[in-house]
């Protein structure tokens, strides 16, 4: 983020911090848009695939 005060960026998410909760939450509006809801199927397509699919490779 662009700051006006100090006219710095402000980074929001860092890989360096670890807070990986932290990190989701600030990319979660990217990952889950509200006016996507083509984008919300897919994603919950890949999660369905994903879970499929590794159920079946541990038998």
């Amino acid at each position: 983020m662009y700051s006006m005060n100090t006219g710095k960026i402000k980074k929001t998410v860092s890989a360096n911090s670890g807070d990986m909760l932290r990190t989701l939450a600030n990319l979660w509006p990217y990952m889950w848009p509200a006016a996507e809801p083509v984008l919300k199927r897919r994603v919950i397509l890949a999660l369905l695939f994903l879970v499929l699919f590794v159920s079946v490779s541990k038998k």
